[in-house]
């Protein structure tokens, strides 16, 4: 299921790490007629469906022992799941079509910050109608580069919190996070995580709460506790410059 939620159709992203920005849906397409035909699923084969499958390579072989099933758009799926191995939940107002969808991206992570990750704990991400909103910013050049390094993999590049103007443990796995709530119904959704322990010592506690009405308010309490009097920046980036209103 973790395609369908994270780079469903006409999706213009693919949420948190290295590269998501350009993957593109259509790649993981190939993929996706090996799944639906090994697990038998319809909606997972109405996913793959929007390319045609390679009928070369090691994939083509591995599809070819499987029949494939009727192809099922996910009309009576829920429009939320979170995926509490790797930490990220995704809350949609229509999985069939980008175009159409509001789609909010929360990441609170078991992993940490280690690989491809970045220092993006407690961060968000929206879309709407095919179109990026809020997102992390910058774009991996290459592996190691100098703007990787010190701004990808830097909190300050993601929409998260600075304490005292510091992020969160770079490439680590003890800067974890979690996934503390979620609920999700047919008007409103609630996903929230807690991760203190991504601030080395610099936070005592940290749970930020996302109420999604779905599809036009989206509200965000984050409850911060530090051992001493700090400042703390709130992170939002965007493309195009924001107004308030």
């Amino acid at each position: 299921d973790f395609a369908l939620y994270t780079l469903g159709p006409n999706e213009p992203t693919a949420g948190f790490g290295d590269s998501s920005d350009i993957l593109g849906w259509p790649k993981l397409c190939n993929l996706m007629h090996v799944f639906a035909g090994q697990a038998g699923n319809p909606v997972w084969q109405w996913y793959a469906d929007h390319t045609p499958p390679r009928t070369s390579g090691y994939l083509g072989f591995l599809r070819a022992g499987h029949p494939k099933p009727k192809p099922t758009p996910p009309t009576d799926w829920p429009t939320a799941k979170v995926f509490h191995g790797v930490g990220v939940g995704h809350l949609h107002t229509d999985l069939t079509d980008g175009q159409r969808n509001v789609h909010l991206a929360f990441k609170s992570s078991p992993m940490g910050s280690q690989s491809h990750g970045f220092n993006s704990q407690n961060s968000f991400l929206l879309t709407a109608f095919g179109e990026p909103l809020i997102e992390w910013s910058g774009h991996r050049d290459w592996h190691g580069s100098a703007h990787h390094r010190q701004w990808m993999h830097q909190t300050r590049s993601d929409n998260s919190l600075l304490v005292n103007g510091q992020g969160q443990t770079t490439r680590s796995g003890k800067d974890r996070g979690e996934i503390t709530a979620f609920e999700h119904t047919k008007y409103l959704d609630l996903i929230g995580g807690e991760c203190a322990l991504a601030y080395d010592g610099k936070l005592d506690h940290w749970e930020r709460l996302i109420l999604f009405a779905k599809p036009d308010w989206i509200v965000i309490l984050d409850d911060v506790i530090a051992p001493k009097a700090s400042r703390f920046d709130w992170l939002l980036h965007t493309k195009k410059t924001l107004t308030l209103e």
